[in-house]
């Protein structure tokens, strides 16, 4: 049994049945298929689609029924009254068009991407948030090489306390007897915003998205500062991962105000998942950004995340104590941070026992002299040690007890601020020593030594910070004061 062979292109007379194919295709405006079928079935002529194109392109003859010809001297016929090439065949594919209008098509079938990947305004706008947020560390990391060449003790100085501290004493003082010097420091706070979005964003996006909206005490602060912070990082930083991010927040804000905390909850998760994933848990930035996550949450003391993150913190200290030694400024500086871990996560017995021996290793290293010509750099530590000692006897209701490390903080405070000359540092001390003196007020009042704690106000409101707060915002808000009408008159 032989298979069916199929006829070659030379073996078909084409010349022969030039005239019978023109009539059917030109003429008569036939389909190439239609006069494939007939050729086959009345002249026995079995070729493929392919041939007679072929063909047609050797013969001129244009591949399709068009309007086109290749040589205009060679004229194809055309029967009277045909204004137009047509052939009688349907359309491509066998589509048949009809506008959204059309009663056929009862509505449009184009949906909007953002509709088919999420399920509401409130999922779109999150994961832009998120997305960007991820895009704003991981990208730095590929940007910046301090991230692969930095040890695991170490950790970029940022610029966001710098600024939160502002928010900070304003939080405080709003609602007290000194409400008109807490808006004061509101406005210059969010003035100083516009100086810090210049700054790298890695450095400034946990102040701004974590730290600040913890500190505003209404709501109506809060989507002014979202608000304020979006408008002006399009200015200074259009189309950054950091200027995606305060958009989305403000959005969602102003859209979901009641899921605004949860939000800021994944968000925290989000950047420690990033830096675990950059630099490992035993890492003192891992640790930071994971102290945050845990807090925010206020997740209880020794729960499993809180020992995981003291074990971290005990890990850096140990590698570090091993490379640089025990007594080590490295040493010394994990350790202060496993004390700040230790005083968010673990017990007051834990924080009082870390805390006292790094006191007498900083008495030590300073040959017993006087805390008022010690280092600068000890003398900080020595004021952030005795605030923590004080924090903790807080926490476990001893009230009085806590007053007397806390005075002993704002003395050492007060010797960083005498004895600083870089005025970033002067500054810190200045707003530390508002801070803590607003604590020790509180615990006076607490205890009934309401004289005692009128003295201590009395200080505040005289102090050095709060007079330069004024009179920066006075003088911002001068000019548009006297553009008033009548204001001369007043």
């Amino acid at each position: 049994m032989s298979l069916p062979t199929q006829t070659s292109d030379r073996q078909i007379p084409w010349e022969a049945m030039k005239e019978i194919i023109r009539g059917l295709y030109l003429v008569e405006n036939r389909t190439l298929k239609d006069v494939i079928d007939v050729m086959k079935e009345k002249h026995g002529i079995s070729a493929t689609e392919r041939m007679y194109k072929r063909r047609f392109k050797n013969w001129d003859w244009p591949k399709y029924n068009t309007k086109a010809r290749r040589n205009p001297d060679k004229i194809i016929e055309r029967f009277p009254g045909r204004a137009r090439a047509t052939c009688r065949r349907a359309h491509r594919r066998q589509l048949e068009f009809a506008s959204s209008s059309s009663s056929r098509v009862p509505e449009p079938a184009v949906l909007r991407f953002f509709e088919i990947c999420h399920v509401n305004r409130v999922a779109e706008l999150k994961y832009v948030l998120f997305s960007n947020l991820r895009d704003l560390i991981l990208g730095n990391s590929r940007l910046d090489s301090r991230w692969n060449e930095r040890g695991k003790h170490t950790l970029l100085e940022p610029s966001e306390d710098r600024l939160s501290r502002h928010f900070r004493n304003a939080k405080h003082m709003h609602g007290t007897a000194n409400d008109r010097q807490s808006w004061a420091i509101w406005r210059q706070s969010f003035r100083r915003l516009e100086r810090f979005v210049e700054d790298q964003p890695i450095e400034t996006y946990q102040a701004f998205f974590f730290d600040i909206p913890r500190k505003l005490s209404t709501e109506e602060l809060l989507g002014t500062y979202f608000c304020h912070l979006h408008q002006l990082l399009q200015l200074k930083r259009e189309n950054e991962p950091i200027t995606h991010v305060a958009k989305a927040m403000h959005q969602l804000n102003t859209e979901a105000p009641l899921q605004i905390s949860h939000i800021m909850e994944e968000m925290h998760d989000i950047a420690a998942d990033c830096y675990v994933e950059l630099r490992g848990e035993d890492d003192l930035t891992s640790v930071s950004t994971r102290m945050r996550a845990i807090r925010v949450r206020n997740v209880d003391r020794g729960s499993q995340a809180c020992e995981q993150l003291i074990s971290s913190c005990s890990n850096i200290l140990q590698g570090t104590a091993q490379q640089f030694g025990e007594f080590s400024d490295e040493a010394l500086f994990v350790a202060l941070w496993q004390l700040g871990a230790a005083s968010l996560f673990s017990t007051s017995e834990r924080i009082l026992e870390l805390s006292n021996s790094i006191i007498i290793r900083l008495v030590s290293s300073n040959g017993g002299r006087h805390l008022s010509v010690w280092g600068l750099e000890d003398m900080q530590h020595y004021a952030w040690v005795n605030f923590n000692i004080s924090k903790a006897y807080a926490e476990r209701g001893q009230i009085e007890v806590s007053i007397i490390p806390l005075k002993e903080s704002i003395k050492a405070t007060g010797y960083v601020l005498v004895n600083a000359e870089d005025e970033a540092l002067i500054e810190r001390a200045d707003t530390q020593l508002v801070s803590k003196y607003g604590k020790l007020e509180q615990r006076l009042r607490i205890l009934g030594k309401v004289a005692e704690a009128n003295k201590v106000n009395e200080y505040i409101t005289k102090s050095t910070y709060l007079e330069e707060e004024e009179q920066n915002d006075l003088a911002e808000n001068l000019d548009p004061i006297l553009a008033l009408p009548n204001s001369q008159e007043r």
